[in-house]
């Protein structure tokens, strides 16, 4: 009876146009349960240590590890700064008739990165001479991601920065379960392991200030006073932190007790 094996997987990693070169990095090399990867000038090989018997099923797990990856790398760049093209699938059969074959699977049409977006701006990108470090703990779930578009959506210009830091702050303390109701932000917090006061200066500060033109409310409590620059630089550098901290926690939620406190002491002065 055949016994098809998934051997070794296949990729190409290319850095996003006009986002960052690549200088001769040394190769990189990672191990989880599952695989073992090495990027080697921009070709990702990737030995499976786990049994597939299809290449779809040894995909699945290499490219939400990629995405992970990807996205990670994208917090520090303000957008995706490479995308990895599937190639290859090496497939043995561990018990086959006489005289079969092995065979190679070849594909070349999924590119891992599906948050991408482009960038509005040009300019030159940076070098740097290594890869993109691999996070120790990091899961692009539904809620990390919707965080990361929102923010995007900012960065090109498409949304103000208060309405985009409050729906990151709504997604935190709505994923509690508590959506809107008293002790959400407290919950967040505590899970989260986030200073209240961080929280608590997202929100009054995308309730409060704000000129006309950007501002998420317009109400009696408004100040209709426009967002310095120094709030601005503030709540983008809290709201990122906020994202890479649910990332960190949806990796694992057993380890939520074990993450360090994000204090106002970690954001810029305001």
């Amino acid at each position: 009876m055949n016994d098809p094996h998934v051997e070794s997987l296949t990729y190409l990693m290319e850095a996003s146009p006009g986002v960052v070169r690549f200088d001769n990095p040394p190769p990189l090399v990672h191990e989880t349960d599952t695989f073992r990867l090495r990027l080697t000038e921009g070709v990702l090989a990737v030995e499976m240590k786990a049994h597939f018997s299809t290449a779809e099923e040894a995909r699945t797990p290499v490219e939400r590890f990629l995405t992970d990856w990807t996205l990670f790398a994208a917090l520090d760049f303000d957008t995706i700064p490479m995308k990895f093209t599937f190639q290859s699938a090496h497939q043995i059969d561990r018990n086959p008739p006489p005289q079969a074959p092995e065979n190679v699977t070849a594909e070349a049409h999924i590119t891992v990165g599906r948050v991408a977006v482009q960038g509005l701006a040009t300019f030159t990108p940076p070098m740097r001479n290594k890869y993109p470090s691999i996070p120790a703990a990091f899961k692009a779930s539904p809620d990390v991601e919707t965080m990361w578009f929102r923010y995007r959506l900012h960065v090109e210009g498409r949304e103000p920065i208060a309405s985009m830091a409050y729906a990151c702050l709504t997604i935190l303390e709505g994923s509690t379960g508590l959506s809107g109701k008293k002790g959400a932000r407290d919950e967040a917090a505590h899970r989260y392991k986030v200073d209240r006061e961080v929280l608590k200066m997202i929100g009054e500060t995308t309730s409060k200030k704000g000129a006309p033109y950007e501002a998420r409310k317009l109400d009696a409590e408004a100040t209709r006073s426009p967002l310095t620059d120094s709030e601005r630089r503030w709540l983008r550098h809290a709201i990122k932190r906020l994202i890479q901290r649910k990332a960190e926690y949806d990796s694992d939620p057993t380890r939520g007790s074990s993450l360090s406190q994000i204090t106002m002491a970690d954001l810029p002065p305001l």
